[in-house]
């Protein structure tokens, strides 16, 4: 049950995985989903609106250890208006962060560091 912070403390501990084993944990949170959908339809079912694996890192992510990066198009969408359109429009320095992580995020996969695919 949530408490005053919102986090669902037994939930979090049920469904955490260590770095090695996320793979085993996103299984286990859309096995009943997985049988029934092809091999390519899995990327849209592990990333979506309602229902996602969340990574933590602890040690910084290298680039080098990047293969690819999952976006929904929607998100995308939403994040190249807010990086490319209306430079008049006056942002907080989360926004601003935002921005510049997602122009990294599109640099960084134009020079082929890794692939930006967009589901």
């Amino acid at each position: 049950m949530p408490t005053e912070t919102g986090v669902d403390a037994a939930r979090l501990r049920r469904e955490v995985g260590t770095h090695s084993h996320v793979q085993y944990l996103a299984a286990l949170k859309h096995s009943a989903e997985i049988p029934t959908s092809s091999e390519n339809e899995w990327p849209r079912v592990v990333c979506r609106e309602d229902c996602y694996v969340e990574a933590i890192f602890l040690k910084d992510v290298e680039l080098s250890s990047v293969d690819q990066v999952r976006i929904a198009q929607a998100e995308y969408d939403r994040l190249f208006d807010l990086a490319f359109t209306d430079y008049t429009q006056s942002h907080d320095d989360a926004t601003h962060s935002l921005k510049a992580d997602f122009v990294g995020i599109l640099r960084a996969s134009h020079e082929g560091h890794f692939a930006l695919e967009r589901i």
